[in-house]
Parts: C-alpha cells; structure tokens; sequence
C-alpha cells in the first residue's frame, strides 16, 4: 500500500524533495515507516529526523492533521498522509 511522507523545512531543503509516496506493508506503523525511510535516506535521517532510534526533539510527526509519535502502535492505512516537521526555533 503507498502513503504519501511529506517533509517540511530543513528536512525538505536536505533532501531536495517535499514529499514523496514509499510502498508500505500493511500493518505499518509510523517508527516502522521511519526505519524505512531512514534506510532510504540514512544521512538526512540520521543528521535532522532519528537519533538513533528515537525522534529527534526537533521533530514532529503528525498522521493527517493528528500528532503522533515513535510508540504509536495505530496501523497506517492506504492514502495516509505522514507529516515530518522540524521545528525551527530562533528570534
């Protein structure tokens, strides 16, 4: 099944890309999408989204317009929309 991952901000510039649509399997969950993405971009994963294998603090996660995180066991479904945003912090 394919879900569409939009990335925001500095995780956006960094990989030159604002979304894009990975095939999951079904029963997918969000830390399960983010190893498969980070296997897909382990620099730009490794440098702004994961610390090992925790979110970042920066990070953000929303599934729709919900906020999610790493220990939501909720199964993605066919069409979810992923949001990562990297919170930018400055005055």
């Amino acid at each position: 099944m394919k879900v569409r991952v939009v990335y925001t901000t500095q995780v956006k510039a960094a990989l030159g890309i604002s979304s894009e649509e990975p095939e999951v399997s079904a029963g997918c969950t969000v830390a399960k999408l983010m190893e498969e993405l980070a296997s897909c971009h382990p620099k730009v994963f490794t440098e702004f989204v994961l610390d090992g294998t925790q979110l970042r603090p920066s990070i953000l996660l929303f599934v729709g317009d919900r906020q999610t995180s790493l220990e939501d066991s909720t199964s993605l479904v066919e069409g979810d929309e992923v949001t990562i945003f990297a919170a930018i912090s400055g005055g």
